[in-house]
C-alpha cells in the first residue's frame, strides 16, 4: 500500500517548482545518489519539458515517487500506477483543484493512503519561491521523512 500525497492547486500555482524543490530537499537531506533515481518521465517529455517523473529508492528504507504533471487525468493515472508497481512507498504528485485530475488521485483509495495538500499561492511573484521551498519542507513533513 502506497501513501499518496496530492498538492492540488489552480493552474500556474507552482505545483511543479514546489514538487522540483522537493525532490532537491530530497537528493541533498538524503544524499541520494545517481543510481537511486529513475527518471520516468524523459520519454514522454523529452528534455525541454517542465514536469517530472521520478523513482528515487533506498531513503531510510523506502521508495519514492515524485510526479507534477497533474493536468491531464490519464497521465496522473498512467504515472501514479508504474510508480506503485514499482513498489512507491511514498508517491507526491500534483492535481488541479476543480477538474477530473483530483478524482483521478482520490480513486486510489482504497487500498491506498491519499492525502490532499492544498498548494498554497502567494501574489508577490518574488516571494513565490520561498513559499515552493516552505512547501516541499511541508510535504517532506507530511510524508514523514
Amino acid at each position: 500500500m502506497s501513501k499518496i500525497i496530492a498538492l492540488k492547486g489552480r493552474q500556474r500555482s507552482g505545483k511543479t517548482p514546489t514538487l522540483k524543490k522537493l525532490k532537491q530537499l530530497i537528493i541533498g537531506h538524503f544524499n541520494v545518489q545517481p543510481n537511486q533515481i529513475i527518471e520516468l518521465g524523459k520519454d514522454y517529455y523529452g528534455d525541454n519539458r517542465n514536469d517530472i517523473c521520478i523513482f528515487i529508492s533506498g531513503i531510510k528504507n523506502l521508495n519514492i515517487g515524485i510526479f507534477s504533471e497533474g493536468d491531464y487525468p490519464d497521465k496522473l493515472h498512467k504515472y501514479i500506477n508504474d510508480l506503485i508497481s514499482r513498489k512507491s512507498d511514498i508517491i507526491f504528485c500534483a492535481c488541479r483543484t476543480r477538474n477530473q485530475t483530483k478524482e483521478t488521485v482520490e480513486s486510489f483509495q482504497p487500498p491506498h493512503i491519499v492525502k490532499l495538500i492544498k498548494k498554497e499561492y502567494c501574489k508577490n511573484i518574488t516571494q513565490q519561491d520561498s513559499v515552493n521551498l516552505n512547501q516541499a519542507k511541508v510535504l517532506l513533513k507530511e510524508a514523514g521523512l
